[in-house]
């Protein structure tokens, strides 16, 4: 399977970053909700998701999808594809504030349940930056996984630049017909 990811440019495309933080709000339910319309249309605008795809949405730093799932849900409404909450990660700092503080990422990631029979898997978040939540669930799914995220953030990992993070995220991955998907998978930083 390749494919490529696109999105909006976290820092270069006028209004994408304040939609990407208003939408993790709690204090402005408001905001939140416009947010979340604006992405959602986003995504519908491009045509990707078809009925009988499957959404699965990415998991917060909390353990479960909150925001990403509202995402998936109202793409599903518009455009007849599944939602399969299923994805989901051990509790932990964020991984912006772990780099912050100097650590080194942490995340675990697993299956709470069954992925519905579909055509296209697709990851519902709102930006991608390191990548690093999007690869280990690609591979915890046998690569069958694809990105459908509103923004692309090309500096926050300063290993990788534009080229080098769409390249890294977008490479084939060799997938064995009929493979389970593991039930968990671990990173620790380098």
């Amino acid at each position: 399977m390749s494919w490529v990811i696109t999105g909006n440019s976290y820092y270069h495309t006028a209004g994408v970053r304040k939609t990407c933080h208003d939408v993790k709000q709690n204090e402005n339910q408001m905001l939140r909700k416009e947010a979340i319309k604006k992405i959602v249309e986003d995504l519908i605008s491009r045509r990707i998701v078809q009925p009988g795809d499957v959404l699965i949405p990415a998991p917060q730093h909390n353990g479960n999808a909150e925001y990403t799932k509202d995402i998936a849900n109202m793409v599903s409404e518009k455009t007849g594809a599944v939602v399969a909450d299923v994805l989901k990660c051990v509790p932990h700092s964020s991984l912006y504030d772990q780099k912050k503080g100097g650590e080194k990422p942490r995340l675990t990631l697993f299956l709470d349940g069954k992925i519905p029979l579909g055509k296209n898997l697709y990851f519902i978040d709102n930006v991608i930056s390191s990548g690093l939540t999007f690869r280990l669930a690609n591979e915890l799914l046998h690569f069958r996984l694809q990105p459908l995220v509103y923004a692309v953030d090309e500096t926050k990992n300063p290993d990788l630049g534009k080229e080098s993070i769409r390249n890294l995220l977008a490479r084939k991955q060799n997938h064995v017909e009929g493979s389970k998907p593991r039930k968990s998978i671990e990173h620790e930083g380098r």
